[in-house]
């Protein structure tokens, strides 16, 4: 779907845009995506405004009617960088118009769509950069190497206030993934990550998957048969609240929407079985979802759980691990 067919699908739910006087050529569109993140939002655009660059860059900078004080903020910061930040205000339905449910999918899109890069980079506005140099240095790589349409680094974590020396995403040594490295999971910090922006998404999988990133590296890299690379640069603060989009998801409904993301994968970019790793990721998924549900007494449940396992390993399917949790929990 592209940008258009998208607006024309939505055309009835109201978006307002502001400050949109940019009337540069961008080469890198960074799109931030805020939703209640008042104590964040300044840190945030901030540490993307200070980037040194060669070229011109634009903030694409989405708030889904955030009611805390957020939405004055971006459009205090739109109104002082008019020539830098287009700040596009959306209702809070237009998630639920597009995903059946409140989520921050709909600003994704709208910010993607909206994108007039080359290339793409993300930073949700709980989160900010540390390099000042992140985009120039991804920008160099990716036109010095064509093979490549991804480029992304590791962060440091911020959790519950503090700066702590956890990191995620960041190795000894460099990486480059192919699409395979994508079906059983994400290996990508979002928050660093920068992207060819030449693709168009179907919305019939994107607006229903849970992990919207993870799902678009997985489509650029089948679209364009290319690869992505994992620096060891260190671009990015990563914060883990209460607020956060997966720290909100309860250990059942991450392990059922690993596994809706793994079979959506697989149906979507086709190829025709599982490798072990998928298997065992799926097994692992699919079991402790039935230990959460069979303790819950959620029998029913449990059971169409299993069954889901075996439609999707067949006789792969931990059987002896499933027969022995019975047996515990009834014994017991």
């Amino acid at each position: 779907m592209d940008f258009k067919s998208f607006k024309a699908k939505y055309q009835k739910v109201l978006v307002n845009e502001y400050a949109n006087s940019v009337n540069i050529k961008p080469l890198v569109s960074v799109c931030v995506q805020t939703y209640q993140h008042a104590n964040y939002i300044k840190e945030c655009l901030d540490s993307i405004l200070c980037q040194s660059t060669n070229f011109d860059f634009e903030i694409i900078l989405g708030d889904d009617e955030s009611v805390d004080g957020t939405t004055e903020i971006c459009l205090e910061y739109a109104k002082k960088y008019p020539n830098k930040i287009r700040f596009l205000a959306h209702k809070r339905k237009n998630n639920i118009a597009i995903n059946e449910k409140p989520s921050g999918r709909f600003n994704m899109l709208y910010n993607l769509y909206s994108a007039n890069g080359k290339y793409s980079a993300f930073c949700e506005g709980d989160d900010y950069w540390t390099d000042p140099l992140k985009l120039q240095k991804q920008v160099d790589f990716l036109e010095s190497n064509p093979e490549y349409v991804i480029h992304s680094g590791g962060a440091q974590i911020i959790r519950n206030g503090i700066l702590t020396k956890e990191t995620i995403g960041l190795e000894i040594e460099n990486e480059t993934f192919k699409l395979e490295k994508f079906y059983s999971q994400n290996n990508l910090v979002t928050c660093t990550v920068m992207f060819l922006n030449n693709i168009t998404y179907s919305d019939k999988t994107f607006t229903k998957v849970t992990f919207g990133d993870w799902y678009l590296y997985a489509t650029l890299l089948h679209c364009t048969g290319k690869k992505a690379y994992r620096s060891t640069n260190c671009f990015s603060v990563y914060r883990i609240h209460n607020l956060g989009v997966m720290e909100s998801l309860t250990k059942l409904k991450r392990y059922t929407q690993t596994i809706h993301q793994i079979i959506c994968l697989k149906k979507d970019i086709g190829y025709t079985k599982y490798s072990q790793k998928e298997v065992l990721k799926l097994n692992t998924c699919f079991y402790e979802k039935f230990k959460i549900e069979l303790k819950a007494k959620h029998y029913f449940k449990a059971f169409k759980t299993f069954i889901s396992n075996y439609n999707q390993c067949k006789f792969e399917t931990p059987f002896k691990k499933y027969i022995s949790c019975v047996k515990r929990f009834f014994i017991n």
